[in-house]
């Protein structure tokens, strides 16, 4: 009778772990929708392809991705994204930039550049957005 209480609480024991182990599992897959974002520091200073004089773009951003995977994958392919990125500031002129219609298409045409970055290494990584801070 003893060993049958015993050999109880010890299966109790473990399918109470292992109800807590499932449910943890399950929260850590849900964690992966989550907004996360990203600082592209150091931040931006390149030079505008103007004919009309010497003229340079600062920009401090962030990049909002879902979920931690694509965390990851930005971070790790930050140089091509970084290289992508300042290849197009470089094309751009100075009146291209004028105004928040084209600050909000260059933040959109951003957030393309680095979608496609990344989907040559995983299709269904998701980057939600470029957020200009100055």
């Amino acid at each position: 009778m003893k060993i049958l209480k015993i050999m109880s609480l010890v299966l109790s024991s473990f399918l109470l772990l292992f109800s807590l182990n499932t449910a943890l599992a399950a929260d850590d897959e849900g964690v992966d929708d989550e907004e996360l974002y990203i600082s592209m520091s150091p931040h931006f200073t390149t030079n505008l392809s103007d004919a009309k004089g010497f003229h340079l773009l600062q920009l401090k951003a962030n990049v909002g991705v879902i979920g931690h995977a694509t965390r990851k994958l930005v971070k790790l392919h930050m140089p091509a994204i970084r290289h992508e990125l300042i290849m197009h500031f470089t094309s751009l002129k100075v009146a291209s930039l004028k105004g928040s219609k084209n600050r909000a298409a260059l933040a959109k045409k951003a957030q393309e550049i680095i979608q496609a970055v990344i989907a040559k290494y995983d299709e269904e990584a998701r980057v939600d957005s470029f957020l200009i801070q100055s």
